[in-house]
């Protein structure tokens, strides 16, 4: 029969492994959020109308060019929707 992975490991090791993953976890949405918003912004769209894929492409653009209005930065390289449907 095989051992359980965990033979031999010390407790106190996984927990605080689970720590500083809960940890990066918390600080990956908050930037997020962040991102998020910059997004929102300068898009002036909302999320209900943001398709997943405008938003990475938006995002790796920042990458190379940052630049956020809700931080002072400029124009965001990406057309606000229009609200009068055209």
């Amino acid at each position: 029969m095989g051992e359980p992975d965990n033979l031999g490991q010390d407790p106190l090791a996984k927990e605080s492994g689970m720590t500083d993953l809960k940890k990066r976890h918390q600080e990956l949405h908050q930037g997020l959020d962040e991102l998020l918003a910059c997004y929102l912004v300068q898009t002036k769209r909302t999320i209900s109308d943001t398709p997943l894929m405008d938003f990475l492409k938006w995002s790796h653009t920042m990458t190379e060019s940052p630049t956020c209005e809700a931080h002072g930065g400029g124009d965001s390289g990406v057309a606000p929707r229009s609200t009068d449907g055209s």
